[in-house]
């Protein structure tokens, strides 16, 4: 069992690291559109200090990628209404 954790472990880890890399473009993963607004230039990822680096991810992290489409929706309520 315990060898079974320490893989799933090793895959999770794996994934947040992918994940990360992501935000300058690099490796296997893309944002979608809702998320783009997070990724900066591989050049300004390595600029980055590791603090900032993971400022970046935990705001990519909190964002539940509907702030467009509330945005978009409040548009067209004020649209419809006028």
């Amino acid at each position: 069992m315990s060898v079974l954790i320490g893989h799933l472990k090793a895959v999770v880890e794996n994934q947040f690291s992918e994940l990360r890399r992501s935000l300058a473009g690099l490796g296997d993963l893309q944002l979608t559109p809702a998320f783009v607004r997070h990724q900066t230039t591989q050049l300004r990822w390595n600029a980055m200090s590791e603090t900032a680096k993971t400022k970046a991810f935990d705001s990519l992290m909190k964002d539940n990628g509907m702030t467009n489409f509330f945005s978009f929706q409040m548009y067209l309520r004020a649209v419809l209404i006028n």
